[in-house]
């Protein structure tokens, strides 16, 4: 839910008077790409944002924190079937796991695509890739003690029950 809210937040503060993909895609072939380049790599830091991707109506990535992406298209069933009618999509992937689109991932990310919508249409979507390695990695740790508290206080009970019935 944080990364959705994350990525909710991104699209309205760099973007925030646009509701036509086209205009953005006329955007993001001028000088206002490297200005966007700029903003999300000092959220980067702030963040933990690994990857910003925004897609076309037709899954084509128009702007990527990696460059070599543009152009790509996605038609993978998630995006067609989830993303493009208005879902978010969100994935948890542990690091040396796959994420949606197929490629390994070497911390554990976060993997979000939310929807931009207009009136009920479809317009494209704004997908994050988040480093969670250090949260996942604390919430493991406090997993780890919850169940050894549990059974040690599982054990005394046995043993008071063993010590109630021996007496």
């Amino acid at each position: 839910q944080h990364a959705v809210a994350l990525d909710v937040h991104l699209v309205v503060a760099v973007h925030q008077d646009v509701r036509d993909v086209a205009v953005l895609e006329q955007r993001f072939q001028r000088s206002e790409a490297e200005q966007l380049v700029e903003d999300v790599d000092d959220l980067r830091g702030d963040l933990s944002l690994i990857k910003l991707r925004l897609f076309s109506p037709a899954g084509e990535i128009i702007f990527s924190t990696d460059k070599a992406e543009i152009g790509t298209v996605n038609t993978k069933p998630y995006f067609r079937d989830r993303v493009a009618r208005g879902q978010v999509y969100s994935k948890v992937v542990r690091e040396g796991g796959r994420s949606a689109e197929g490629t390994t991932v070497v911390q554990t990310v976060v993997e979000t695509y939310v929807p931009l919508m207009h009136r009920g249409v479809f317009e494209g979507a704004v997908e994050t890739y988040f480093d969670i390695s250090s949260s996942r990695n604390a919430i493991d740790t406090l997993n780890r003690q919850t169940a050894w508290v549990l059974w040690i206080f599982a054990g005394c009970m046995i043993l008071g029950i063993l010590l109630a019935l021996h007496t």
